[in-house]
């Protein structure tokens, strides 16, 4: 806006210039017309005097008429000029004014016009440039060219000399850069120039402006900050990990670390936005605590961390990484209050494992993953093998998406049987995939990859509703007490049609509410406040909710007897410890009777043999599932083995 100002100032002093110019070249020809005259009034003044004293003496007393005749035309130039230089002085007096004022304009604005004379080498500059400058006027007045120079900053000393280059030769100019002012104070400027020809096409000046943009420079400089760093940790963002991070620029190899926060969704959803971010701010404190200058960290989005190990071997690597799960063994305490984060670390090597810097990502995020799948709180080096695994995720996704409309997915069953009689009295249907082009797929595989995708809500509607309608079967084939549970998904149970779904999938089978059991794991408790709702909506239907693998996840005792939950599971990694580990079965007791003091049905997952079924007996735990009583079975299976032999509507083990 400054410079735009400033040049429309320069086309308007420029034009009233030439105005004023061609004011003066009129006034010069009047004048050179004007004395002309004279000479020719003079001339006819003496011609006409010479006659009428000829006429005097030829005609005597007649002559008056030639006398008067000479006095008027004497006396006429002599008032055509006296009109005419008053009219010349008062255009004069005009024209003195009109300089006078675009004078005070131009030495009154904070730019400065200047001027180069091509033929004298001179510098001009009107009395702005002593705003800008922080001089004198005067002190410019001598030898101005080296004056102005001298106060240029070193380091954009090229750049003028580029500026001068272009004046010399007559070519349109702008060049920005630094000034130094006598108090040391740091301006930005920017100085124009644009060329002056003469009559006959030869380069006589250059004319320009010179305005301060340091304002401007600053802005653009805020500006690009913002856009390069992330506004919560003050880190270089993933916008300046492309910009300023090309491998271009890198001759040497390097180590990139991707890093991922175990648990942070737990705090964010649990404590709030505001807390995250806080946890965000202490972590990378944490994580600058373990690198070097040289170094570089980068908040790539989210809970994600990037750091690049300039010139760093393997070693070195591992022995950064290795400090970092270190750091992190130490609670952050935000507000007064603990909590626990660690970091799951993927690395990737440049220039083994990509030519750029996107392959170099790519591969540290793939190993990031797999550091997770293998624990957390860990590092993984990337690995050729891990792309195979990627083109199976790949390949699985594919056919997932066609798997449902070719009814290539099943159910099993696996009995619960009640501990205290040995009698079926339930079973937890389990979904299983055999592709037609892949063969059987694991859940252990697929399940995972459905939540990452999405396609697990509409999965689980499915195994839900088939399920429903087997127990509804059984139950009108003479089965009244048998009752069916059902593995809901965390990406499932947020969903917020999930309750809708469950009571039209109750509506369409006419299965009834207390039959059906919706099994969660204790991921659940992240959102505490969704959850309560959920199931107290399930409970007032008339639903019964089991939470499964308990013991292994993330649990409040606080929330949980306050929630509307009718069973805990105990996963089968503390039933195998029985008669092996004794801490391991001191918590299965634990549970037990927790469970029971909580009025909770009690059930014991992955029973195996005959001593971890008496273990849990003598516990008086109710229920139990494993491959002591049956591995999970087919419709058919489950039908030859358990159906055939009826006892008022329960089932009797085989």
């Amino acid at each position: 806006m400054i410079l735009r100002d400033v040049c429309n100032l320069k086309k308007e002093v420029n034009t009233k210039r030439t105005e004023v110019i061609s004011m003066m070249l009129d006034e010069n020809k009047v004048r050179k017309l004007e004395r002309d005259l004279v000479f020719f009034f003079i001339v006819l003044i003496t011609f006409c005097k010479s006659f009428a004293v000829a006429a005097f003496h030829y005609y005597g007393n007649q002559a008056y008429y030639y006398v008067i005749f000479d006095t008027v035309l004497f006396a006429l130039p002599i008032i055509y000029f006296s009109i005419k230089y008053k009219a010349m002085d008062k255009q004069n007096d005009e024209i003195n004014k009109k300089m006078e004022h675009y004078t005070q304009i131009v030495d009154n604005t904070s730019a400065a016009l200047w001027s180069y004379d091509i033929h004298t080498k001179q510098f001009y500059f009107s009395k702005g440039v002593s705003k800008l400058f922080g001089y004198k006027h005067n002190y410019l007045s001598y030898d101005p060219e080296k004056r102005w120079i001298d106060a240029v900053h070193p380091r954009d000393l090229s750049i003028v000399g580029e500026l001068m280059e272009d004046v010399a030769i007559g070519l349109d100019t702008s060049k920005e850069f630094r000034i130094i002012l006598p108090n040391k104070e740091v301006k930005w400027i920017q100085m124009t120039g644009s060329p002056y020809y003469s009559r006959i096409g030869m380069l006589d000046k250059v004319t320009g402006v010179v305005i301060e943009i340091t304002e401007q420079i600053e802005y653009k400089e805020k500006f690009q900050y913002l856009a390069h760093h992330d506004p919560l940790t003050g880190l270089p963002n993933r916008t300046y990990l492309k910009s300023q991070l090309a491998l271009e620029e890198k001759n040497l190899p390097f180590s990139l670390l991707f890093i991922d926060l175990d648990r942070f969704k737990i705090v964010n959803d649990t404590q709030g936005h505001e807390f995250g971010d806080l946890l965000l701010i202490e972590v990378s404190k944490r994580f600058k605590q373990c690198i070097y200058g040289k170094d570089s960290l980068i908040r790539y989005g989210g809970d994600e961390f990037i750091i690049i190990l300039d010139n760093a071997d393997k070693e070195e690597t591992i022995e950064i990484s290795k400090k970092i799960i270190h750091e992190f063994r130490e609670p952050f305490v935000i507000k007064g209050l603990e909590f626990f984060s660690s970091p799951s670390i993927g690395i990737g090597l440049y220039p083994l494992d990509g030519k750029n810097m996107e392959e170099i990502i790519q591969a540290a995020d793939t190993a990031m993953y797999h550091a997770k799948e293998n624990g957390r709180n860990n590092y993984k080096f990337f690995k050729s093998s891990l792309n195979e695994v990627n083109r199976r995720k790949l390949q699985l996704e594919n056919r997932m998406r066609r798997g449902l409309e070719k009814n290539e997915f099943y159910v099993q069953y696996q009995p619960k049987v009640r501990l205290s009689d040995d009698k079926v009295v339930g079973m937890e249907a389990l979904m299983r995939w055999k592709s037609s082009e892949l063969g059987e797929i694991s859940p252990v595989e697929f399940i995972p990859l459905a939540e990452e995708l999405g396609i697990i809500v509409e999965m689980g509607e499915w195994i839900l509703h088939e399920a429903a309608a087997q127990c509804k079967q059984w139950q009108e084939e003479g089965l009244t007490e048998l009752t069916v549970s059902v593995n809901i998904s965390p990406v499932q149970f947020k969903d917020q049609k999930f309750v809708t779904r469950v009571l039209h999938v109750l509506e369409q089978t006419r299965l009834q509410p207390e039959y059906l059991e919706i099994e969660l794991t204790e991921s659940i408790m992240q959102d505490i406040e969704n959850a309560k709702f959920v199931l107290e909506c399930l409970q007032e239907i008339g639903v019964k909710v089991a939470i499964d693998d308990f013991g292994t996840g993330y649990s409040s005792l606080n929330y949980l007897r306050h929630l509307p939950i009718n069973t805990l599971k105990i996963d089968k990694s503390f039933i195998h410890g029985i008669n092996t580990k004794e801490d391991e079965e001191s918590i299965v007791k634990t549970i037990v009777y927790m469970g029971h003091n909580m009025k909770f049905e009690v059930v014991a997952e992955g029973i195996e043999n005959a001593s971890q079924l008496r273990f849990l007996q003598d516990l008086n735990c109710e229920i139990g599932q494993g491959f002591y009583f049956s591995k999970p079975l087919t419709y058919d299976d489950f039908v030859q083995r358990y159906v055939a032999n009826p006892s008022e509507g329960t089932l009797i083990k085989g």
